[in-house]
């Protein structure tokens, strides 16, 4: 069974009691982490910064929208999104 960094990453500062801030969209904050940062006194918070594109996207569409220009879609590339990262790890991708 594989965990995500950002999991381990999490247990990591519960245990050290550092503040760990979530700033991914992934699940890193499910019941068993929560019940584990209580029990032992770890600060938690953070949902996903949305400080990129996606905040970019969403300032840019609600400023277009309210002058009156109506946006028939709004299309990004996400980098380092899904496999992204991984497949750029790969020796036939440099």
């Amino acid at each position: 069974m594989s965990m995500a960094a950002s999991v381990l990453f999490c247990i990591a500062c519960i245990e050290e009691q550092v503040l760990y801030l979530n700033g991914s969209p992934q699940n890193t904050f499910h019941p068993a982490i929560v019940k584990y940062a209580q029990e032992k006194g770890g600060l938690l918070g953070g949902s996903d910064f949305k400080s990129g594109q996606t905040r970019f996207k969403t300032i840019m569409s609600d400023y277009l929208i309210g002058s009156g220009i109506r946006i028939s879609s709004v299309v990004s590339y996400n980098h380092l999104g899904n496999n992204d990262g991984k497949n750029l790890q790969e020796d036939k991708c440099f």
